[in-house]
């Protein structure tokens, strides 16, 4: 049986409605948890993974985290592979890496409930086409993506964070706001 990769970072940060989500949908959810053990839990390879979901946590892209850069490494290859991928939060900006992007310190982190503004090329997107142009979403983040990978489309952006949202290619998104979040 196929499965779904989840990489969780933190307590906190689990998969929440997206998990339950793909598990109503007959998905296997498979959760690793480099965090706490490791590099070591990468995979190494690609088989039998259907898809990928890396999601938040506390640490940042430029920690130089040994187990963080072999995640990046391996959201690369999946992407390469045309593995559908989410990233969010951490794993946003994971993607952006992995990809091409950069990611830097925001003068001032970004934390609470505030409006995220869609692009027009969300308007027409599969995944955002039909959501308001402009919603409350829950952010909490101090490091932002500043340059979008080559290739990616700009979907959402708040007043504090220009990238809130991109997707490369047609099976790679990634959401810089916490949708999944329960109460």
């Amino acid at each position: 049986m196929s499965r779904i990769l989840v990489f969780q970072h933190s307590d906190e940060c689990g998969p929440g409605r997206l998990g339950r989500v793909l598990a109503e949908h007959g998905r296997r959810l498979v959760i690793v948890r480099p965090d706490r053990e490791g590099a070591g839990v990468v995979p190494r390879d690609l088989h039998d993974i259907e898809g990928v979901v890396s999601l938040g946590g506390p640490m940042n892209i430029s920690d130089g985290l040994d187990w963080l850069n072999a995640e990046i490494a391996f959201l690369k290859r999946a992407h390469e592979a045309s593995i559908p991928m989410v990233g969010i939060c951490l794993g946003h900006q994971a993607i952006a890496t992995a990809l091409g992007g950069a990611v830097a310190a925001m003068d001032k982190p970004e934390v609470g409930f505030w409006p995220i503004d869609l692009s027009h090329a969300a308007q027409n997107d599969p995944v955002f086409g039909g959501m308001p142009w402009s919603a409350p979403r829950f952010s909490s983040h101090g490091y932002e993506v500043t340059d979008l990978p080559p290739g990616a489309v700009l979907l959402a952006s708040s007043a504090a964070c220009k990238v809130q949202s991109f997707r490369v290619g047609p099976r790679t998104y990634a959401f810089q706001y916490h949708f999944e979040w329960t109460r």
